[in-house]
């Protein structure tokens, strides 16, 4: 989805840490200013398991 000032994609974060595994989704989230992307953020669909994960 996205407008002239916002963007917002969907997708899959995977990763193998210290005996860990991650796989889950995540929102990209994007603030656009003069056509550039100017803030970008990642929030993950299931907090819990990012937080294991990086824990």
């Amino acid at each position: 989805m996205a407008d002239d000032v916002h963007l917002v994609a969907v997708y899959r974060a995977r990763g193998e840490r210290e005996g860990r595994t991650l796989d889950i989704e995540q929102a990209l989230l994007v603030r656009v200013e003069d056509g550039r992307w100017a803030d970008i953020r990642a929030q993950p669909l299931d907090a819990a398991a990012f937080d294991a994960f990086w824990s």
